[in-house]
């Protein structure tokens, strides 16, 4: 996968999770309040904990179960967490001091214990038909930018690695998205 090239150094990834609930043929997914997507529909997620040196506290499947309670209130066991994507968004900010990447590990589940609450992270949280996301994300709901790049691709059963870069302010996809289609993830997981 060719990637595209910044001016200046690339900051350090943060490592963050998101996970999709999937019940027959509909994914559950609630409106941002807080950081990155305000106002926008997504599943459950958020940062791996690391200590004062950047040392995980967590593993990536930890983080994913704990952020699932947190947000929505259910309890994913890591175990029935089914990786789908390993995406590195790059927020490109004003000058490059300012840029940060994201490297999001996504994650679709059929077993959880308990109904999907709204929280103070996440709100107005419903079940979408996965048809609609695939056909036409677009329309369907309010996502990121970048949502509509990829999750036609998960939701239709592909596992993908690819980088997004977003303009300053996270409204718009600046470069051509990046991806491939891999097996497994057993050479990309940290």
């Amino acid at each position: 996968m060719s990637k595209p090239q910044l001016k200046g150094e690339r900051p350090m990834a943060t490592q963050a999770t998101v996970v999709f609930l999937c019940r027959e043929k509909e994914v559950y997914m609630g409106m941002k309040t807080d950081k990155i997507g305000v106002g926008c529909y997504t599943g459950p997620g958020g940062k791996i904990h690391t200590n004062k040196e950047g040392v995980a506290l967590e593993s990536i499947p930890d983080c994913a179960s704990r952020e699932v309670f947190e947000e929505i209130g259910v309890i994913v066991m890591p175990k029935s967490l089914d990786q789908v994507a390993i995406i590195s968004f790059v927020n490109q900010g004003e000058t490059p001091a300012n840029t940060s990447v994201f490297e999001v590990y996504f994650f679709l589940t059929h077993k959880w214990l308990g109904e999907p609450i709204d929280s103070a992270e996440m709100k107005a949280g419903r079940w979408f038909p996965i048809s609609d996301l695939i056909e036409r994300p677009t329309t369907t709901a309010k996502l990121m930018a970048a949502d509509p790049l990829f999750l036609p691709l998960i939701f239709s059963g592909q596992k993908i690695i690819g980088e997004c870069i977003y303009a300053p302010g996270g409204q718009k996809v600046v470069e051509d998205w990046h991806y491939e289609v891999v097996e497994d993830f057993s050479e990309f997981t940290v």
